[in-house]
């Protein structure tokens, strides 16, 4: 997948501070061709970069849910996916990366996958020499909040979508680094979903990994 890499030889992205905006593909449905678009860096955290989209309604509105999801992937979900599924940096040092997975919001997830909240692309972990629309790098594309949905709501209809689509990360850099074909659909989405319940462990009332969890500390108040 990645021939320079056994050269020792590797593409180095431009560096990027909170602040600048970058050029980045949106990709859906095809590998060869996406939808360009200027975002702006939010945020920046140990293992994960935060854009949004220039044309996003709200912008420069949601400062604190960046800074809310960059800390929780940081603390939270990073730790949790490599120490029980895998790296999804697996592939970053030949693809140019900078040790950081990156989440963009943009309304291109809204107006052209309605009702969907996040997803991936396996597209971004190829060279562009394979697949021309590839951003080489671990690309999570998000919806940005609806004109009738509160910052609250969103955020709160997210978090566990962030961990759900890490995991896909996961497993598309991992199998790729070590020439694997991918896993089966069905399976990759029960894994994701089994990712979703690891996170909600880490809450107060949670319970343990495979323990019981009561009713008022878990669905009665999710």
């Amino acid at each position: 997948v990645w021939p320079l890499a056994s050269r020792g030889l590797r593409t180095v992205k431009a560096p990027t501070n909170v602040g600048d905006t970058v050029s980045i593909t949106a990709l859906l449905n095809s590998c060869a061709a996406g939808h360009p678009l200027r975002a702006r860096v939010v945020h920046l955290g140990s293992k994960i970069r935060i854009l949004e989209d220039i044309k996003t309604p709200q912008k420069q509105q949601l400062a604190d849910s960046y800074r809310i999801f960059g800390e929780e992937y940081d603390r939270t979900v990073h730790p949790l996916i490599t120490a029980n599924l895998g790296d999804p940096l697996a592939l970053d040092a030949p693809m140019g990366g900078d040790g950081r997975i990156t989440l963009l919001f943009t309304p291109f997830v809204n107006d052209s996958a309605p009702g969907t909240a996040a997803y991936v692309s396996a597209c971004n972990f190829y060279p562009r020499a394979t697949f021309a629309g590839s951003n080489q790098d671990e690309v999570i594309y998000a919806r940005v909040p609806t004109a009738h949905e509160s910052t609250h709501d969103w955020r709160r209809a997210l978090r566990s979508t962030v961990v759900h689509e890490a995991k896909h990360l996961v497993s598309f850099a991992e199998r790729l680094a070590h020439g694997h074909a991918f896993e089966e659909p069905w399976l990759e989405e029960a894994t994701a979903r089994v990712a979703e319940e690891l996170y909600s462990r880490t809450f107060p009332g949670g319970g343990s990994w495979k323990g019981g969890a009561g009713f008022a500390g878990s669905v009665a108040c999710e």
